[in-house]
């Protein structure tokens, strides 16, 4: 458990109650997204309506600090009390955890958990283990979310689990690197360099300098004093003419603006035998100062350094989970998240190109590749299928 702390300085009493543990076991693991065990009990007898805030900076001096930010609303009946497991991943130089409880848009708790990571994965047994793991669990502990599974290395089971509870195995197994005795070992691997080369490449061709600049010079050095010349006597002309070429440079001006947002590319990862979820990974690199929002939980895979203006907030609301964050001129962000049902739409058959190979290290003559079609804003979508 990482309860080791607990701050109520210069804060009005209250009597919401708070508790936290990070990690299966209080055992968090680095580089991965854990689970963030959460218990908020009301032992009042009002209701209580606020929202529950938690933070973490992650990053150090030469890497730079990034901040991760969730939100989550609350509402407790009368001597309620709500459990809730959430994932968070952990990343190098996150040391502590900000809690804070918020009512009317005031602070009325505050408490800082300190974290303390391994750098090893865990193993896991369900049921009365037959090996010595680092942690049992009941199959009522299997998540509903594969990606609460990411600190395990390895699960044994010794006791049946329901089928919603296999699929959550299977994706784990498949997806994420676990390992089952007697299934077959996770199909692949992330590595998420070639997926930022390739966004940088899509970056919009700037104006054509070596025709633009003549062409300015000879409008302002001969064409302006020959439409004058030429609207002598015309009443109206010249106005027209001047509010025609104003709206030419207006329209110029707003379609080099539309081919400057956000570039994405998007890989959806499918495995037979696994037909409840699908792996997503989502790229976006934008060309302008922006905010950008995507619909669901998504975990971002950060760069080796440079990790500053990366933050990245997660919001609960009537629609689910959101994830928002900034975009810094020509600097891709990276994003995974295990997502459920049936891939949507056919696609045409392709070969993967260099990028795609490098970004999934897996077997790429059993794959079958598929591009989907898109709009102009939509982003380039491959579609893996493996057996």
């Amino acid at each position: 458990m990482i309860l080791l702390a607990l701050l109520l300085v210069g804060l009005p009493s209250s009597a919401v109650e708070v508790r936290v543990e990070l990690g299966w076991g209080g055992q968090p693991v680095i580089a991965v997204v854990n689970p963030l065990w959460l218990t908020v009990s009301n032992p009042e007898a009002q209701p209580f309506f606020g929202e529950i805030k938690i933070s973490g900076k992650v990053g150090s001096p030469w890497r730079g600090e990034a901040t991760r930010t969730l939100r989550l609303p609350l509402f407790l009946a009368p001597f309620g009390r709500t459990v809730a497991a959430l994932g968070w991943p952990v990343e190098p130089g996150m040391l502590a955890l900000q809690v804070r409880v918020l009512s009317g848009g005031e602070v009325i708790l505050a408490q800082d958990y300190l974290v303390k990571p391994g750098t090893t994965r865990l193993r896991g047994a369900i049921g009365p283990p037959g090996v010595s793991p680092d942690f049992v669990l009941s199959p009522s502990d299997l998540p509903e979310d594969p990606l609460l599974l990411w600190p395990f290395s390895e699960l044994h089971f010794f006791l049946p689990l329901s089928s919603q509870a296999r699929e959550v195995v299977l994706a784990w197994q498949a997806f994420l690197g676990g390992e089952v005795p007697g299934l077959r070992p996770g199909v692949f691997s992330v590595q998420a360099e070639p997926i930022r080369q390739r966004l940088r490449t899509l970056r919009p061709s700037p104006p054509v300098w070596s025709v633009l600049v003549p062409g300015i010079i000879l409008y302002l050095l001969a064409l302006g004093p020959m439409l004058s010349r030429f609207s002598r006597g015309r009443a109206g002309l010249l106005p027209a003419l001047t509010v025609v070429f104003l709206g030419l440079s207006v329209v110029y001006g707003v379609l080099r603006e539309g081919q400057e947002g956000p570039n994405s590319v998007k890989i959806e990862l499918f495995v037979g035998g696994v037909t409840r979820f699908r792996l997503e990974l989502l790229g976006v690199v934008g060309w302008r100062n922006e905010e950008y929002e995507l619909s669901g939980w998504w975990h971002e895979l950060l760069p080796s350094r440079g990790w500053t203006g990366f933050d990245l907030h997660w919001e609960y609301g009537p629609a689910g989970w959101t994830t928002r964050f900034s975009l810094t001129p020509g600097v891709p962000r990276v994003f995974l998240r295990l997502a459920e049902g049936p891939p949507e739409g056919g696609g045409e058959p392709t070969s993967p190109p260099v990028w795609l190979q490098q970004a999934l290290v897996l077997s790429w003559p059993e794959a079958q590749v598929q591009t989907l079609p898109r709009e102009s804003g939509e982003p380039e979508v491959f579609r893996v299928q493996l057996p």
